[in-house]
C-alpha cells in the first residue's frame, strides 16, 4: 500500500512559481554583498566567513565555497538560510499558497 500523497496541481504550480524566481530578486536580503568582477560576494548565512557566499545574477547561480552547495534560483538560495521553512519561503517568493493549503493546519501539513 502506497502512502504517497496525491499531486495537487495548484500546489505544484505554486512551487514552480517560487522556483522560477531569479536569484537576483532574493539578493536584496543579503545587503552586505560586495561586487567582485561580475559576481557578488559576502558572508554565507549558514557558515559565516566574509566572502564564502557568491552570486552571479547574470547566470542565475549562487553558491557557498565552504558549504559546497549552491543553486540556480531564489528558492534554493533562501532555503540555504538557517531555519528556513519551505512553505514560508515559497510564500515569500510566489505569494500566498493555494487556498486548500492555506486552510490546512500545521498538524495536517506534517
Amino acid at each position: 500500500m502506497s502512502l504517497r500523497r496525491e499531486s495537487d496541481p495548484a500546489m505544484t504550480s505554486w512551487i514552480e512559481a517560487a522556483k522560477a524566481v531569479p536569484v537576483a530578486e532574493a539578493l536584496s536580503r543579503f545587503g552586505n554583498l560586495k561586487r567582485v568582477g561580475r559576481q557578488l560576494e559576502g558572508p554565507c548565512p549558514t557558515c559565516g566567513g566574509k566572502t564564502r557566499l557568491w552570486a552571479d545574477a547574470a547566470k542565475n547561480k549562487w553558491g557557498c565555497r565552504n558549504c559546497q552547495t549552491g543553486g540556480g534560483n531564489a528558492l534554493s538560495l533562501l532555503m540555504h538560510e538557517p531555519g528556513a521553512r519551505f512553505l514560508d519561503v515559497c510564500a515569500d517568493l510566489a505569494g500566498p499558497p493555494p487556498k486548500k493549503l492555506a486552510a490546512e493546519t500545521e498538524t495536517e501539513r506534517a
